[in-house]
């Protein structure tokens, strides 16, 4: 992060630290925006209590979160995945269903929980892709929490209010 500040010659600052214990006041924030962060925690709740707690009352919540990809590799060591310590939260990818996201944000504080499906990850990942989901919003809706859309690699995008 400080590098592409200083690459791009713009003022910035990057403060690194654990998503479990974030180092500003209660209500610091009037929006939050979390970019492919949660899925990567066997249990998230510690993580989006922090969130909470930093959002000030009204404010506003914004998490991408990608579903655990579908592969023969990850079907054959599915178990392991599931199990192993070693698989380490960064490495861990959640298989966490949309209503058990919709459980895990509304405990946390959070109220007028949304979840959409924000088509395939990662977006842009062909030509004319954002003309595509315009045309064909209504088809991938109707994929929404499908295998189909397993297998395509659909992620989500929840909103929230504090």
């Amino acid at each position: 992060m400080r590098e592409n500040y200083r690459r791009a010659q713009l003022p910035g600052d990057a403060l690194f630290g654990d998503a479990r214990a974030l180092p500003f006041a209660d209500g610091s924030f009037d929006v939050l925006l979390s970019g492919g962060l949660l899925e990567h925690f066997r249990e998230p709740a510690s993580v989006l209590a922090e969130m909470s707690r930093i959002l000030r009352p009204g404010g506003l919540f914004y998490a991408d979160i990608v579903p655990r990809k579908v592969s023969l590799y990850r079907w054959a060591e599915r178990g392991r995945i599931a199990r192993d310590e070693h698989l380490a939260e960064g490495i861990y990818e959640s298989d966490l269903s949309r209503s058990a996201w919709r459980d895990r944000v509304r405990a946390a504080g959070f109220r007028d929980v949304r979840i959409a499906s924000a088509g395939v990850y990662p977006p842009y990942t062909f030509r004319d892709h954002e003309r595509f989901v315009w045309k064909y919003g209504g088809l991938l809706r109707a994929l929404d929490g499908t295998p189909i859309a397993d297998l395509l690699g659909f992620f989500y995008m929840v909103t929230a209010r504090k």
